[in-house]
Parts: structure tokens; sequence; C-alpha cells
């Protein structure tokens, strides 16, 4: 019998995050079974372990039951209800895979369709006084309960420290996954936040932290601004004084979230002598665009020591029964900044829970099955390749435990991805040309969040344009741009520039305003200094009267690419910019709406409109110098030595290239050599991978 505990861990190894199982790097590409339904998940398991993949995810459920109490002390019979849900869990993938390393998603919500006594004063309570959100007939116990945290945090400790002390579990458990209805608030897009007494009791403490012990703290405002697009709040932005309580709401919801998740990956450390990783769902960025759901705050987790990596499916915007081509075509778009999750020395994980005809499963009335296996190892292409290029990993995934991965040919074709990915592990990092930055602290000033306000088409469907603009692009958060993280770039698009304070601004200013560097600032500056915003920009950018986003296109605009966009949002702070030296598009009343100004060695460009198309992101390229690759509107993911090219549509697919190179399909093994350009005819959803070597 194997005594040697799993260890497992992330390095940087040459400038980039690589997963370590017991000191070997190892590809973070992963089977995930549903250990919660139970089918097919051992069958499936062996099907990949035979494929050389020992990586597998599964689920266990920490036991709050309806039935008796559950107390934070251990007791006998729950430890033992515990521990034997625990072995059915880890004996369904086990039993298919001996060699098997465990990444454990561990669900730490207490959930109940009757919550019993001792938990009805911790359950969220919504602003209609109803303990279940609409549609739902479960309620779930408050993130802001300390009873609830104190219990979870026991628990945590307490399957750990018998996994790491179980000669049959002891070689098998890499990793905790920490999850809780995936840490958004449960039930906010439907009803809301949370009201109850212990969210109220929480936010005063937080009121009292930052204010002080004397300050008159209130409780969570009833009248929050919310995202349900029938009561859409009056304001786009809160920039008015009395709406200072709801900004200190929205930045204490996503404290809370961050430090539960922070401190029970605490515990998972400590209980394991820091040999097991952790990690969690979190940073939902630009997939939630919502600062209510709590995902607002991964600065804190990026630098705390406790946590390991991020997690969160492929984007679920682009790839619906509505989408042309589903999940054929589609972006895969991360939810959140990848690449400042990887240049701060942790792993990304992509959920890739896509649904498949495979074992005849059924269709999703909402997503549509992947209709036939050249279309699955197409997808897989898309998404690992995706991964190789910005340091991530991903599972595949059975949620429904259909048994959508059930065919030894899926797995055939993993494998020889699997094996481009175990090339690429000793290479250096990726460098982008475009670098797409969000604020997660400046969501917190939006009164029109998500779809039905102006952050759905600001930091959300921005990523499906800027997918098939055909360039090479990367995600962050602002920090780490100030930080310098992000000095390789050519063009900083900032989405959301409109709550820095005017040390941000010089530290960023001293960033951007370099040799060969351009600056896009998107819709305007809410909350920054008028003095920062010149400072950063050069430009008089100022409140203007109310009105829409949609941009008409000047005739320089028009020489120079741009398109224009009757996609935008009616706001009610909208700004217009003067003192530019080019003005490329307009309001539909005439007022200065795009526009750049030339600082001898760097550019800046102010774009008011709140969604920008591919056209227009090409456009903002140029400008700046970057190269574009496509313009056939298919999705491109690329860092200039790799290129992934994923057909959106049929037809002849024409590339180019920034200079002279050979190029090699890793897909077909085809060569090309010495050449600019390169065209292909491809079906829709068609797949390459392109090896791109310039000549010298």
């Amino acid at each position: 019998m194997n005594d040697k505990r799993t260890s497992a861990k992330v390095k940087i190894i040459n400038g980039v995050p690589r997963l370590l199982i017991n000191d070997t790097p190892t590809a973070p590409i992963i089977f995930f079974g549903n250990t919660d339904i139970g089918h097919f998940v051992t069958e499936q398991v062996s099907m990949a372990a035979l494929n050389g993949f020992h990586l597998h995810s599964c689920i266990y459920n920490l036991h709050f039951s309806e039935e008796k109490p559950v107390t934070c002390k251990s007791n006998a019979q729950e430890t033992q209800d515990e521990i034997s849900d625990l072995r059915r869990c880890l004996d369904a993938v086990i039993d298919g895979d001996p060699e098997a390393q465990l990444f454990l998603r561990v669900k730490v919500g207490a959930y109940f369709r009757k919550a019993p006594d001792e938990w009805k004063n911790q359950l969220i309570v919504y602003k209609n006084g109803s303990v279940y959100p609409e549609g739902s007939e479960i309620c779930l116990v408050s993130t802001a309960s300390d009873k609830w945290a104190d219990a979870v945090e026991i628990k945590l400790k307490r399957i750990v420290e018998y996994i790491r002390n179980s000669d049959e579990y002891k070689h098998h458990v890499a990793c905790i996954h920490l999850e809780n209805c995936e840490w958004f608030e449960y039930g906010f897009r439907e009803s809301g936040s949370d009201m109850s007494l212990a969210a109220d009791n929480k936010f005063m403490e937080w009121q009292k932290r930052k204010y002080g012990a004397g300050y008159n703290s209130v409780p969570v405002p009833r009248d929050l601004p919310n995202n349900i697009s029938s009561e859409l709040y009056k304001n786009t932005l809160l920039l008015d004084k009395c709406e200072e309580r709801f900004i200190d709401y929205f930045d204490y919801i996503n404290d809370l979230v961050s430090g539960r998740i922070e401190r029970f990956a605490k515990a998972i450390k400590d209980a394991s002598d820091n040999q097991m990783m952790c990690i969690a769902f979190y940073g939902y960025l630009f997939e939630l665009a919502d600062c209510q759901s709590g995902h607002y705050n991964m600065r804190r987790l990026l630098d705390s020591p406790y946590l390991d990596g991020f997690a969160g499916p492929v984007s679920y915007g682009d790839r619906t029964k509505a989408s042309p081509g589903g999940a054929m075509g589609a972006t895969s778009a991360y939810m959140t900044a990848m690449d400042t999750v990887a240049r701060n020395g942790k792993i990304w994980f992509q959920e890739s829970d896509q649904r498949t005809f495979v074992n005849n499963a059924p269709d999703s009335p909402w997503l549509p099955n992947i209709p036939s296996l050249e279309d699955i190892f197409n997808v897989h292409r898309r998404e690992i390749g995706d991964i190789m290029l910005h340091g991530c990993g991903i599972w595949v995934m059975d949620l429904a435990a259909y048994g959508w991965l059930y065919d030894n040919a899926i797995w055939e074709n993993l494998a020889k991805l699997k094996a481009e990915y175990e090339e690429t592990i000793e290479s250096g990092p990726s460098s982008f040309d475009a670098v797409f930055v969000i604020d997660e602290k400046a969501e917190s000033i939006v009164g029109q969040p998500s779809f039905c306000g102006i952050s759905g088409n600001l930091i959300s469907a921005f990523r499906y344009e800027a997918y098939r603009a055909g360039i090479s692009f990367a995600f962050a958060e602002i920090t780490d741009v100030e930080a310098g993280l992000f000095d390789d770039a050519r063009l900083y698009v900032f989405l959301n520039p409109y709550r820095l304070s005017p040390a941000q601004s010089a530290s960023l200013a001293a960033r951007i305003q370099r040799e060969g560097k351009t600056s896009v600032f998107m819709y305007g500056f809410g909350m920054t200094f008028p003095a920062d915003t010149s400072l950063l920009t050069g430009m008089d950018i100022r409140l203007t009267e109310p009105g829409t986003t949609v941009l008409y296109i000047t005739k320089d605009g028009d020489e120079n690419g741009f398109v224009p966009s009757n996609r935008g949002n009616e706001v009610t702070h909208r700004y217009t910019v003067s003192e530019y030296e080019t003005l490329y598009g307009i309001y539909n009343d005439g007022r200065p709406a795009v526009a750049s100004k030339n600082h001898g060695n760097y550019t800046t460009v102010f774009y008011g409109g709140t969604f920008i198309s591919r056209e227009n992101i090409r456009a903002l390229c140029r400008i700046a110098g970057c190269h574009v690759y496509s313009e056939d509107g298919d999705v491109v993911v690329t860092d200039g030595k790799n290129l992934i090219y994923c057909a959106t549509a049929a037809g002849i697919k024409n590339i180019t290239l920034p200079g002279k190179s050979n190029v090699c399909s890793a897909t077909d093994g085809k060569v090309y050599n010495n050449i600019t350009s390169l065209s292909t005819d491809m079906k829709q959803g068609e797949t390459k991978r392109l090896i791109l070597s310039a000549m010298i």
C-alpha cells in the first residue's frame, strides 16, 4: 500500500503557474463526475484513466440535516454520517481509477426545504419577507451567519483530517474545491439581496470597522438598487451623497464573501499541513456583471496565501440555443480576468459543462447538445488550446450525470490534446498585444448593473466581440496594470474607469504613458476627479445631458475603420469630450463621443459608448499598432506564437500574419513555410491550432 500522502501545489515554472502533484508538473486537465447524482461516474472515470487521465473531480456535501440539529461540536453520529457519505463519493472515483488524484468539490452551503428551528433565524430573507427566492422551494443559510461559518470550519477540518489520516484515501485527494452556490448570493438575481437579521448585524459590524466604533451604523438598505429590469434604479451611477449607503453595502458584500472563502481555505491549509491545494468558484467579474453577487473582491484572494486558484464555467452567453452555431461556434469565454489570475501565480480552472448527444442524453431547454463526435473534438480543441495560452486548467464535465463523455473516442482525442499541453509546460509566459481592464471596485458605484444596465454591455458582452476581433488579447484587473504586470501590452482598454483615486491615477499614468502605448477609456469617469481624468487622458471629459450611448461615426472615424453602433444604453450619466485631436464618433445629439489625442510617444482615446463592437476593437488596435490576424468574425485566440482559430460560420478563412512566418498546424500536421497569410476552408465549429514561427 502507498503510505505517502498526496501533496499538491501551484509553482511558477518559467514565469507560468503550473500544477504539481507530488512534485511532478501535471497538465491540469480533469474529469468531473457528478457523485451527487451518481450515474456513469465510475464508468467514465475508468474510461478517462485508460487514456491517461488521473485527475478527477467529484462532489461532497457537508451535512446540515433537516431531521436533526447540527451542532458546531463534534458529534459521533453526525461524524459517522458525514464520513460514510464522503467515502461513497471518493469510492465512486477510486473504484474506476486506483491512481486517481481528486479535486474534491465540497458544498458548504446549508440548504433546506424546511429549516430546523436552530437555523431559522440564520436564513437569507428577501425584501418581500420570504426565505425562498422566486421560483424556488429551497432556502439557504445566510453567508453572514457566524454560526454557519463556525460549523463549516469545523466540518472542513474534520474531513481533511480524516482523509489525511486514512490509509485508503490519504494518497488520493489533492485539492479541496470550496463551493456554496458558486459563491454568488443565492437568489439575488430573482429576489434581490439578503435582508436577514444576520446580514443586518454583519453589515453594521463592517461599517463600525470602516468608520470607527462611534459610527451610527445602519442595517442593509431596504431600497437597494437591483438588477431586476422591471425595477431598474433611477440612476446609472451612484454619485449622489444619499447613495453612499448603497456603495457601502456593495463593498461590504464582496468583503464578506471573499472573507468567508479565505477563512475556509485557511482551515484546509492548516488541517493538511499546507499539503492540499484549495480553490474556489469566484471572480465571475464579466459573467455576473453585478457586484451584488459578492464576486468583486478577487484582489483579497489573489493576495491570500491560502487560495491556489479559482474556477468558473465557460461563458454561457453565446452558446445558447439562440446563438449561431450553439457551442460549436461559441467563444468559451472566461468569466474572469484569467490573465490576472495567472500573473499572480495562481491557476484559473475552466469548467467545461458542455452538453453532448452521447449516451442518448436528452437535450437541454436552454443549452443545445453538441451533435456529433467531430464537433465535441473541436470544442475541446478550442477550449484546451485557449487554456494553454493563458496558463489555465480545465475540467470536462458530466454535470447532469447523463454520460456526456461516455465514448472512448472523446478520451482518445482529449489524450492528444493533453499531450500537446504537456509539451508546453516548460515554455515561458504568453504576451498579448491588447489588454481589457476591469476595476472590480468600480462596480460598487453602478446603479444599473447586470444585463439590463450598463455593465451587461461594458463588462460582459465585450468578451464575445474581443474573441471575434481577430486580435491578441488578455483580460486583467486594474490593480495588476498599476503594478506593472501587463507592461508588455501596447493597447489598454479600461472598461469601467469610474472609481479611480488620485494615487491610482498617478500609478496608472506612469505605466500607460510610455513609448508606443495607447490607452482607451470607456463610457465615463464617475467618481474619478476631473484632475485625474485630465492626467490620464490629456482631454477634457465631462458630464453632459442624459441620453443614449448609441454612436454615430464621423468622416475621420470611417476612414480609421470605426463603424456606427446602435447598441447602447439610456443613461442618466453621459460623458462628452473636448480638447481632443481627432474625433471619430458622436452621440445622436452631435456631442463628441469618441476621440483621441496623440501625446508624441503615446496616445489616449475616450470612447463614450457602453458597447464596443469587434470592428471598433480592430480600429483601436490599428491606432495602437497592434496586428489584426483575421477580420472574418471567427473566434481567434493568440499570443503571437500559437493561434487557435475556431470557425463561427463555415467558409474560406483568411489569416494575416505580422510578417513572414513558418506555420505548422498542430491539428493536421500541415506546414506552410515563408508565408505572410493563410487561407483555408473550414466547417462551422472546426478548430485549428497553428504554431507560428516568425522569420528573422
